[in-house]
């Protein structure tokens, strides 16, 4: 087995809301959750993705 690659969490911050875009992708990573499962539960997929993407903006500070 090869070495494996080096894993860094760190909190999202507004600097790291682009790679939290670009790991999630234009769908929003689960189908449009953008984690708002963890905050509204299965309502999450009652709503238009944007509407969750939109709300999940201001936790991470960003924009």
């Amino acid at each position: 087995m090869g070495a494996r690659p080096r894993l860094t969490i760190r909190p999202l911050t507004p600097e790291l809301w682009p790679a939290l875009e670009d790991l999630f992708g234009r769908h929003g990573a689960s189908n449009g959750c953008w984690c708002m499962y963890w905050r509204i539960g299965s309502a999450y997929g009652e709503r238009p993705r944007e509407e969750n993407r939109a709300e999940s903006e201001p936790w991470a500070g960003a924009r």
